[in-house]
């Protein structure tokens, strides 16, 4: 709604299209009550009544963001993603102006990816920390690390991918987007 006015379902039918996993995909109670929400809060309002004759709603109330709730997006969108997860749903929502923060979102991500990566294949080898007589918490934490690292890896690498596109994208959007 920020970027442009909607209705509940249009809305829902867009997410269903977004690449998430089960666990962060919202149902369609969900959506319609986060509306309630942003309307209470007065980031959206409505903006225009439709009819649609295929539907078992004939009426349908587009909503619109307000200033308020498009400086709210605005500070969402300027605050870090917490996963790769949250900057995929970032990606979903994404203005062209947005595009150099989201590329810095990524290499950020992707940095952090690689450090935790290096940290982890740094590790021992958790055979020898049994032999040494390492306590047992710290051989388990070693073996789901070094477990986890080539993950650690394959991401970083595919954010490297996303940053390099998002700021290709930046290069050729045109001058009024940005």
């Amino acid at each position: 709604m920020a970027r442009e006015p909607t209705h509940g379902y249009a809305l829902y039918a867009e997410i269903e299209r977004w690449p998430l996993p089960d666990a962060l995909r919202p149902g369609r109670s969900t959506v319609y009550r986060h509306l309630d929400r942003l309307s209470e809060a007065g980031h959206i309002a409505p903006h225009d009544v439709v009819a649609t004759a295929a539907s078992r709603h004939p009426e349908r109330t587009i909503y619109a963001a307000t200033p308020s709730g498009v400086a709210e997006f605005d500070r969402h969108a300027r605050t870090m993603p917490v996963s790769f997860d949250d900057l995929c749903l970032r990606l979903s929502t994404a203005r062209p102006e947005d595009l150099p923060l989201l590329a810095d979102y990524a290499a950020h991500l992707e940095r952090a990816s690689l450090s935790r990566f290096q940290e982890w294949s740094l590790m021992g080898d958790p055979r020898s920390l049994v032999q040494r007589g390492a306590p047992w918490r710290t051989v388990v934490q070693t073996l789901v690390a070094r477990t986890q690292a080539a993950d650690v890896a394959s991401l970083a690498t595919i954010l490297g991918d996303l940053r390099a596109e998002l700021e290709a994208l930046n290069e050729h959007a045109p001058a009024q987007e940005r």
